[in-house]
Protein backbone atom coordinates (compact mmCIF):
# COMPACT_ATOMS: atom_id res chain seq x y z
CA UNK A 1 0.00 0.00 0.00
CA UNK A 2 2.42 2.24 0.50
CA UNK A 3 3.97 2.02 -2.77
CA UNK A 4 0.86 2.92 -4.04
CA UNK A 5 0.69 6.22 -2.03
CA UNK A 6 4.29 7.06 -2.98
CA UNK A 7 3.67 6.62 -7.05
CA UNK A 8 0.56 8.47 -6.57
CA UNK A 9 2.24 11.49 -4.46
CA UNK A 10 5.04 11.02 -7.71
CA UNK A 11 2.64 11.36 -10.00
CA UNK A 12 0.52 14.43 -8.87
CA UNK A 13 4.15 15.89 -8.28
CA UNK A 14 4.92 15.08 -12.14
CA UNK A 15 0.85 16.76 -13.35
CA UNK A 16 1.88 19.61 -10.78
CA UNK A 17 4.97 20.66 -12.42
CA UNK A 18 3.85 20.22 -16.26
CA UNK A 19 0.65 22.38 -15.51
CA UNK A 20 2.97 25.03 -13.91
CA UNK A 21 5.31 25.33 -16.48
CA UNK A 22 2.98 25.29 -19.25
CA UNK A 23 1.31 28.37 -17.25
CA UNK A 24 4.94 30.05 -18.16
CA UNK A 25 5.01 28.78 -21.48
CA UNK A 26 5.72 31.50 -23.90
CA UNK A 27 5.48 31.88 -27.42
CA UNK A 28 7.77 34.50 -30.03
CA UNK A 29 6.21 35.32 -33.13
CA UNK A 30 8.25 37.14 -35.78
CA UNK A 31 6.12 38.85 -38.30
CA UNK A 32 8.18 40.42 -41.29
CA UNK A 33 6.57 43.42 -43.56
CA UNK A 34 8.69 42.99 -46.71
CA UNK A 35 6.79 44.08 -49.47
CA UNK A 36 2.87 45.42 -49.42
CA UNK A 37 1.67 47.36 -46.36
CA UNK A 38 -0.54 46.28 -45.19
CA UNK A 39 -0.18 42.30 -45.80
CA UNK A 40 -2.30 40.82 -48.68
CA UNK A 41 -5.31 39.65 -46.60
CA UNK A 42 -5.63 42.56 -43.99
CA UNK A 43 -7.79 45.93 -44.18
CA UNK A 44 -7.45 49.18 -42.98
CA UNK A 45 -11.24 50.45 -41.73
CA UNK A 46 -11.85 53.94 -41.29
CA UNK A 47 -8.14 54.82 -39.41
CA UNK A 48 -6.10 54.78 -42.36
CA UNK A 49 -4.06 57.31 -41.16
CA UNK A 50 -3.21 55.56 -37.89
CA UNK A 51 -1.19 52.98 -39.63
CA UNK A 52 2.01 53.01 -40.80
CA UNK A 53 5.40 51.31 -41.49
CA UNK A 54 7.71 52.23 -39.72
CA UNK A 55 11.67 51.60 -40.97
CA UNK A 56 12.95 51.21 -37.24
CA UNK A 57 13.39 48.70 -34.76
CA UNK A 58 11.86 50.51 -31.56
CA UNK A 59 9.97 47.57 -31.02
CA UNK A 60 13.56 45.37 -31.41
CA UNK A 61 14.21 43.12 -33.52
CA UNK A 62 16.23 44.27 -36.79
CA UNK A 63 14.54 47.38 -39.00
CA UNK A 64 13.82 46.42 -42.35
Amino acid sequence: MKQYRDVKKLLCTIILLVSVQSGFAQTFLNEKFNGAFPPQGWTIDNVAEKWVKSETNNAGGEAP
